[in-house]
Order: structure tokens, then sequence, then C-alpha cells
């Protein structure tokens, strides 16, 4: 079962981002998915962005983004 399959089991409603799976690190109490924003960043630089234009989009197109109850969470985990 995928990650995606797997949120979706327990919460049908979820908002997932299309294309940023590898990044889900995890799902709320209440059914958002959670994303590592270290890990999108590095999804978008394997497409060929670099680091500035992988946070640039990241910060205005998955961070900026409310699709209501069940956005997303992202978070960024300290080392």
């Amino acid at each position: 079962m995928t990650t995606r399959e797997w949120i979706g089991t327990y919460n049908p409603d979820a908002v997932l981002w299309d294309d940023l799976d590898d990044a889900i690190i995890g799902m709320t109490n209440n059914g958002n998915a959670v994303y590592d924003v270290t890990k999108i960043h590095d999804i978008f630089m394997s497409h060929g962005m670099t680091l500035d234009e992988a946070i640039e989009f990241t910060e205005y197109n998955v961070l900026g983004a409310y699709v209501g109850e069940f956005t997303p969470v992202h978070i960024t985990l300290i080392d």
C-alpha cells in the first residue's frame, strides 16, 4: 500500500499534493497529510530547479496554499 493509499483509508478527504508523495512523513490525528519541507525542496531540485528556485516555488505554491480543512501540514525537521 502506498503512503497516498494509506492516508486515503483514514481520511478520504485528505488533500495530497501531486508528485510529492516521497515528502510525506506522516498524518495528523485529524487526517491531514504531513510533509517534510526539505524533502519537497529535494524533489523540486531533482526536476532541475536550483535550491533557491525550489525554496521560492515551495513557499509560493505549496506552503502558501490553503485548500480547506484538510490542507496538508508542512514541517521542517531540525537535525
